[in-house]
């Protein structure tokens, strides 16, 4: 899986795996030799190694990998299992010659030694061999020891194999383990031949058979139902262990491990370490449980139950059956859900933080503060941040960076914050991946090697890489040795000359210097480990070894003699004991021959129960008779001069073979004196040089022995009691009754109850069983037809005793029954029990069966089983000094309970907590059992005054330059629970520097205050240093106290804003323009300037003058927006220019007002503006209404009768030509000169507007008639308006005439307003009376509208009731329709 993955990954990633630890079901019978490398590692750099674990324990073995492939932020991800199958091999050089036994618990075993094990050549001189107690999973019920002293043996500590097997080695059982029926001793046997080169090394176990053991059985899990915890979609929650603990009969409990063979879904949430909750786990041990280090950790927001399944496994491999354990999950209030998976970075890289590994669901607008964050930063788009939001976390835009300074894990501390005030913490815990970039080490084997000429040396070179296994540590030789060769070889082979070699060649004894010339020699290497595709190596100038060669005093050594291998046997019984008979083929008929054994006696069958192979022995010369029970001395070399006076003999094993024959050997060599042999020539030491040859290997031989089989040992049983509940039955199987026969057919071996059960029945095949005469054949057991019935009875105990037969021996044996009792009664409180307790803030009360205790005549104090429901908030409980969420009533009898305050602060009055217990004689039954019993225990928790006050620094405290400013709670606020607020108060304990405290209204520095002056606002700063100086920042030193407790002294900073306090210079000019022309507001009109630096933005806003607009245009155009605000920059640039441009209205002057602002400062300056006047109008009749005038009397025309205008002319200037004089009076002017009336000639005659406006002309009749009048033009000198006005002269007789109505009515449209003239409504006495004393009233108003004068607005509502015919004459009478009309017509009276 991990090449297939590495041919399918982009060469653009890089690559790695990395070995999951935490994996207790994982490498159990072995390891993984690294636990970080690349995905490109060399063939054979990361191996397996076997521990040698019994193969009846672990058939097989995995390891769990996670690969991780990085491309720049970006992180690809695959868990991968590989799984390992064991090949079944029995031990080559370590092997077992009698079993290792403990006979009661606490007892020792048997010596391991040489009567018992046997190591391949560990007696030989030649032959280096070491033995290393493993330090590893076993032993688990006991120690090796040596016997002399009571010492422990050290574990990985390397001993010689003569000092392992003579030194008194044994098994001490500790006496608290009595169940467990076999233990282990892992051993590491090395052997280095130093005259051959030849190297081995081997994992073994040593089984220890522990005979007051139960055969086991798979774990049990004692929850009788399927168990539902409760857990919290708003936070981690720890699993109860009680629902999942488990029984072995074998096993600690601590040890038994726990392996999830059907997770939760995928967005269920997982199972992990609390400690390490980024990483999902799929096992973890029983001591993990019970530490409550196992937690749930929920993923999705809207899950509401989920499940999964896992099994139990014990020390010797056996499985539970699958427990489903269930989930209720709920969502707690204030809820802020997290998701957080950790990151994984490589060392010095980025990783983009996703919603999959790091999610803050519920508000989207809560803040994520980073509170530590050591090796690395967090970027937003490039730029550092120290916060962000779960928004930016979606959108992909937070980015961690690792500093590449350490390649240790890291965390990074996060506060989240959401807008209704509820906070969470949350470590984001980073992996970080360090990449293979360092070479190999040599630590050792550098120092000068001394060497005969001729022979030969082996390199004890060393090197090491974390990453690289020695398999794949290659050496290579970049300059050879000049007065000799390196030279590879092992046992029996021939060794040739290399240049490249490996450590493990070099741990093997298989490098070895060849020494041709005397002299000093070296040779320069280089070494590379496993590092793909480029591997690391030490620097290119290498590493030399150096050599000292000296002359040889000794000839030449020639190569041995090739062995001559010779075949002998014999048979005899197992009761016998042999005569060994040896002939040696050599020719030189020498008595002088050596025999020795270079195996010792074995089984030719390994897998044969026993490794008992019977004794070589050497008869005592006083003694003509062996005898197969004596004990005599065994001997592993002997002579040719042994075998002729029949001094060597062979004895079979002790015990019983069985039924079939056996066939034992043991493997020998000859040497001969005189001979030459290649001795010496690879061992380390340097070897005596002298003229006698040594003894050479002639020949050699095996020797085969066949023991005949007698019956005369009775059956064996190995007997386990029956396990059974109250009133129940269970089957007698093979797990209780193994039956074994070492020189008979187990099939025919037959069994005879002898006595029955007190408490039961036995039932073979379904029918009553109760004859003690009867046998049965042993296949009744092993086809399962005996079964055993309890009667119910409350006995915890029964038996039965039976013979077993083999038709020639028998023997008697007692089958125990352990009777479980089932517990049917109910626990009961105990009356008058405490529900208060009482404690200090910060302390503890002890839990006493006063408060807890109840009574259960059936069970035992150790199964009464109290729960904590819910969880406590002010406290916990403790057992001891751990945390508890339950506990036995053994627990509260031995005082070990205790509830503990959180040491939070209460405040001054008392608090309380309810804790409900539950209770329940069903240790492990559900949380929600109906028999449980609810105890409420109120914990009153007194106040303690031990807390200074606590400073909260809330908005930062911001004032204007010169500006006083008050310091209130939402800026400076302390608080002590503890504490009445009255009692806080402040100490200035440093003044401020560029400003002063003081109480508002106070001329006074202030040195303290209380909090209630904070709260009223009458503390303040007045920063009073600012003419000449801008300073930015301020602070004072204070402390807090309750006038008990004091504060740490603390910074208040003060952050001084600079102000607009310069006024700027602001100066403008009147202008002058001709009417209907323009002029540019420039820095000739308008200038200002600001002495603040810097300087502000200046702004002009104008209000909008009489008779013209400031424009951006120099044309009076309608359609041009005028411009009401201008800055001083813009006003500066030639490409925005402003004008003001007179409206050619006919004035003289008109103004506008100029509002200066530098954002703090407002000066308005008005511009005046000379309109210099262009006559170009005509004068305009505005009035002229007609007078009345008696008969032959006279009357003064004045401006209310005839007025006309000239915009730009003076009403002097206005002048009146008469064009038709009057027929029946005379127009006169008056003159103030002569004080009389001229009469105005009617030849070009003319007067003025000021002329009327004074009062100075009049008309006077001097012929009776109704009316008369004149017709004039207007003319202001210059300018002629050529339209012709008439005005009328009524003429009043003496005498009233009356009234003449004129009613012609008026049309008028919806929602409009007409005129009415005195062409439509008019009233005549003749000219009798003036138009103005003619007065219309009315009586009734119009229904669909309103009349109303020309004085009156419109939409004021006022009727209007009196008009005269002047006004009618004058049209100052309005009608407006503005009710809905459902008539035509509308009217008034």
């Amino acid at each position: 899986m991990l090449f297939s993955y590495n041919r399918n990954l982009p060469k653009s990633y890089t690559c790695l795996v990395h070995l999951l630890q935490n994996d207790p079901v994982s490498q159990l019978a072995g390891r993984i030799s690294h636990s970080n490398f690349s995905c490109h590692f060399r063939e054979g750099s990361v191996v397996y190694e076997h521990f040698g674990a019994p193969l009846h324990l672990v058939t097989q073995d995995e390891a769990r990998f996670i690969i991780y492939a990085f491309k720049w932020d970006c992180l690809v991800e695959q868990l991968v299992l590989v799984r390992f199958k064991v090949i079944p091999r029995p031990p080559k050089y370590f092997i077992l010659q009698k079993n290792i036994s403990v006979s009661s618990p606490g007892k020792s075993s048997n010596m391991i030694s040489k009567e018992s094990v046997a190591i391949v050549a560990h007696a030989f001189s030649e032959v280096d061999c070491f033995v290393r107690v493993v330090d590893g999973r076993w032993p688990k019920y006991g120690e090796v020891k040596y016997d002399k002293y009571d010492d422990i043996i050290a574990t990985n500590k390397r001993i010689s194999c003569n000092l392992f097997l003579g030194n008194g080695l044994l098994y001490k059982h500790l006496p608290k383990h009595k169940n467990a029926s076999k233990d282990y001793v892992s051993f590491s046997v090395e052997i280095l031949d130093t005259l051959t080169g030849f190297y081995a090394h081997e994992n073994v176990f040593l089984e220890i058979d522990l005979d007051f053991g139960k055969a086991n059985h798979p774990p049990k899990f004692l929850f009788k139902k399927v168990p539902t915890f409760d857990v919290s979609i708003s936070y981690d929650t720890p699993l109860i262990p009680i629902p999942l603990e488990t029984r072995d009969n074998s096993t600690n409990s601590d040890e038994i491990i726990y392996n999830i063979t059907e997770p939760m879904s995928k967005n269920a949430g997982y199972i992990t370490f609390l400690h390490q909750k980024w990483q999902p786990i799929l096992s973890f041990t029983q001591k993990q449980l019970i530490g409550y280090e196992i937690g749930y950790i929920p993923v999705g927001e809207n899950l509401k139950y989920s499940q999964m399944t896992l099994v139990a496994i014990d020390n010797e491999g056996a499985v539970s059956a699958p427990f489903v354990v269930k989930f209720k999950i709920t969502k707690s209030q204030p809820l802020i859900f997290t998701l957080n998976r950790g990151l994984v970075v490589l060392q010095g890289h980025k990783s983009l933080i996703t919603k999959d590994r790091f999610m803050v669901s519920g508000n989207k607008e809560s803040m994520c503060e980073i509170q530590k964050n050591v090796n690395g930063l967090i970027k937003i788009q490039g730029t550092n941040v120290t916060s962000f939001t779960p928004l930016d976390v979606d959108d992909y835009r937070v980015i961690y960076e690792h500093n590449g300074n350490s390649s240790s894990d890291t965390d990074i501390d996060i506060t989240i914050s959401s807008p209704d005030g509820v906070r969470r913490r949350e470590t984001l815990h980073v992996t970080v991946i360090a990449p293979d970039i360092s070479p190999p080490m040599i630590t050792s084997g550098m120092e000068l090697l001394k060497v005969t000429k001729g022979r030969s040396k082996p390199i004890r070179l060393k090197a090491v890489d974390e990453s690289c296994s020695s398999e794949v540590l290659v050496y290579d030789i970049i300059e050879e040795p000049k007065l000799g060769k390196i030279v590879l070889g092992a046992a029996f082979q021939q060794r040739r000359i290399v240049n490249t070699f490996t450590q493990a060649d070099i741990e093997q004894g298989r490098v070895h210097y060849f020494a041709k010339r005397a002299g000093e020699d070296t040779f320069q290497f280089i070494v590379k480990d496993c590092a793909a595709p480029i591997p690391n190596q030490l620097p290119d100038v290498g590493k030399t070894l150096a050599f000292h060669t000296k002359n040889s005093n000794r000839g030449n050594y020639s190569p041995a003699m090739d062995n001559i291998i010779s075949t002998y046997s014999i048979r005899l019984n197992e009761n016998d004991v042999k005569l060994i008979s040896l002939h040696n083929n050599t020719n030189t008929g020498s008595k002088d021959l050596t025999y020795r054994l270079v195996r010792f006696l074995h089984r030719v069958d390994p897998l044969q129960a026993s490794n008992d192979a019977g004794h070589l022995i050497r008869r005592p010369t006083s003694q003509h008779l062996i005898s197969k029970n004596n004990d005599y001395q065994e001997v592993w070399q002997f002579t040719q001069k042994d075998i002729d006076e029949k001094l060597i003999y062979y004895i079979p094993p002790a015990e019983d073979i069985g039924r079939n024959p056996v066939n034992v050997q043991f493997i020998f060599d000859v040497k001969e004196t005189n001979s030459v042999t290649n001795g010496g020539i690879f061992t380390i030491t340097i070897l005596p040089v002298d003229n006698k040859s040594p003894d050479a290997i002639t020949n050699g031989g095996i020797f085969t022995i066949t023991i005949l089989p007698v019956d005369n040992k009775s059956p064996d049983a190995i007997i386990n009691a029956l396990e059974v509940d109250e009133g129940s039955s269970v089957l007698l199987s093979q797990s209780n009754l193994k039956i074994t026969d070492l020189d008979s057919d187990i099939s025919k071996i037959t069994i005879r109850i002898s006595k029955f059960p007190k408490h039961g029945n036995l039932t073979l095949k379904g029918k009553l069983f109760n004859s003690s005469s009867q046998w049965f054949s042993q296949s009744y057991i092993s086809h399962l037809n005996l079964r055993y019935e309890h009667n119910g009875g409350e006995e915890d105990y029964d038996s039965f005793e039976f013979f077993l037969s083999d038709s020639i021996n028998e023997k008697q044996y007692l089958m125990p029954i352990n009777i479980e009792q089932i517990d049917d009664k109910k626990p009961h409180l105990v009356p008058n029990l405490k529900d208060a307790l009482f404690l200090k803030e910060g302390g503890s009360v002890n839990i006493t069966k006063d408060v807890l205790f109840v009574r259960d005549i059936d069970t035992l104090h150790a199964n009464l089983w109290y729960y904590v429901s819910g969880t406590p908030q002010k406290g916990k409980i403790y057992k001891g000094e751990s945390v508890v969420y339950t506990f036995s009533q053994e627990d509260i009898i031995q005082n070990l309970i205790s509830y503990r305050h959180n040491n939070f602060e209460i405040g001054t009055s008392q608090d309380s907590e309810v804790v409900v217990f539950r209770v329940t004689d069903q240790a492990y039954s559900d949380v929600h059992h109906s028999d449980a019993l609810y105890l409420n225990v109120t914990m009153n928790i007194s106040p303690v005054d031990n807390k200074e006050p606590t400073i909260n620094m809330g908005n930062e405290f911001t004032t204007d330059e010169c500006a006083v400013e008050s310091i209130g709670p939402d800026v400076l606020y302390a608080f002590d629970r503890d504490s009445d607020k009255a009692s806080i108060g402040f100490v200035v304990t440093k003044m401020p520097i560029y400003g002063r405290l003081h109480f508002k209204g106070s001329p006074k520095n202030l040195t303290s205050f209380v909090l209630e002056d904070i709260n009223n606002l009458i503390v303040v700063y007045s920063q009073t240093k600012c003419s000449g100086i801008e300073p930015k920042f301020d602070h004072f030193m204070f402390r807090a106290t309750d006038g008990v407790n004091d504060s740490l002294e603390k910074k208040f900073p003060i952050t001084i804003r600079p102000i607009n306090d310069e006024i700027p210079v602001f100066e403008v000019r009147n202008e002058t323009v001709i009417e209907g022309s323009f002029i540019e507001i420039g820095d000739s009109l308008l200038s200002a300037y600001d002495n603040d630096i810097p300087t502000d933005t200046i702004t002009f806003k104008f209000t909008k003058p009489m008779h013209g607009m400031i424009s951006p245009h120099s044309s009076n155009d309608a359609n041009i927006e005028p411009i009401s605000e201008v800055s001083l920059q813009s006003l500066k640039s030639l490409e925005n220019r402003i004008w003001y441009v007179h409206d050619n209205s006919e004035t003289t002057s008109d103004e506008y007002v100029i509002e200066m602002s530098d954002g703090s400062h407002i000066e308005m300056k008005k511009v005046y503006i000379k309109v210099i006047p262009v006559n170009d109008q005509s004068p305009i009749n505005q009035r002229r209404t007609g007078i009345s005038v008696k008969v032959n009397s006279s009357v003064v025309l004045t401006r209310d009768a005839l007025y006309s205008r000239d915009l730009d002319s003076s009403p002097s200037n206005v002048i009146y030509i008469i064009e038709i004089y009057t027929k029946y009076g005379t127009l006169q002017k008056y003159s103030p000169y002569t004080k009389k009336w001229n009469d105005i000639p009617d030849s070009d005659g003319t007067f003025t507007q000021d002329d009327i406006n004074r009062g100075h002309i009049r008309y006077e009749n001097n012929i009776p008639q109704a009316k008369d009048h004149f017709r004039f033009q207007l003319s202001d000198r210059i300018n002629t308006h050529r339209q012709e006005y008439t005005f009328e002269i009524r003429i009043l007789s003496s005498d009233k005439s009356q009234l003449i109505l004129v009613n012609n009515g008026i049309q008028v449209n919806i929602d409009t307003t007409v005129t009415i003239g005195s062409d439509v409504l008019l009233a005549d006495d003749k000219g009798t009376t003036a138009a103005s004393d003619i007065i219309f009233t009315i009586s009734e108003q119009p229904k669909l509208g309103r009349l109303y004068h020309l004085k009156d607005s419109p939409s004021r509502g006022f009727q209007l009731k009196k008009f005269s015919v002047a006004d009618l004459i004058e049209r100052k009478i309005y009608y407006t329709q503005n009710k809905p009309a459902n008539d035509s017509a509308d009217n008034f009276k």
